[in-house]
């Protein structure tokens, strides 16, 4: 077996979905959330959890963009055999579409880094178009690459999280 482990890396989000009442929707649309004329204190009060990513509903990805986005594979001795590029395909014909329901804050905490980092376990000579994109449209305003395939294998089970960090909020109330 060759072993390779395959890092991706650029700009995305950590996305959190909250489910409102309507007096909450109103408090955030009265206080103006989507422009940000509320402060994180203001809007975790009237959402009645501590942090802002206090919930389960939570979606970690990358855009998927080439210009965005870098996938990098290396051999088991550490050895980078491939890179992408700006012609990099990240079209999918499955994207799965999320959170279309009313009354929903979806915070969007965009961040930087490399989030997901895969070991690969296969017979074979790594051969990169194989990889294809799970992609994931979130409320109709977001899109992520929220995972990978190799040959219409799901990796999500060979996933480790890296190092990325937040670079800011951005809330869209539906």
């Amino acid at each position: 077996m060759k072993k390779y482990t395959i890092e991706v890396s650029g700009k995305g989000g950590e996305v959190y979905i909250f489910p409102l009442t309507d007096e909450q929707k109103e408090k955030l649309e009265n206080g103006d959330v989507e422009g940000d004329g509320m402060s994180i204190d203001e809007i975790t009060e009237v959402l009645e959890v501590e942090f802002i990513s206090d919930t389960d509903d939570v979606i970690t990805g990358l855009y998927p963009n080439p210009n965005l986005l870098d996938i990098r594979v290396y051999n088991e001795n550490g050895d980078k055999i491939w890179e992408s590029d700006e012609e990099l395909n990240l079209q999918s014909d499955e994207v799965e579409y999320l959170y279309n329901e009313p009354n929903t804050l979806v915070v969007e905490d965009y961040f930087k880094g490399t989030p997901f980092v895969y070991e690969l376990e296969i017979e074979e000579e790594f051969d990169p178009k194989h990889l294809s994109p799970i992609i994931v449209e979130i409320a109709e305003t977001i899109e992520l690459l929220t995972n990978l395939k190799y040959k219409n294998v799901d990796l999500g089970p060979y996933k480790d999280w890296g190092d990325y960090w937040s670079k800011g909020y951005t809330f869209y109330l539906f």
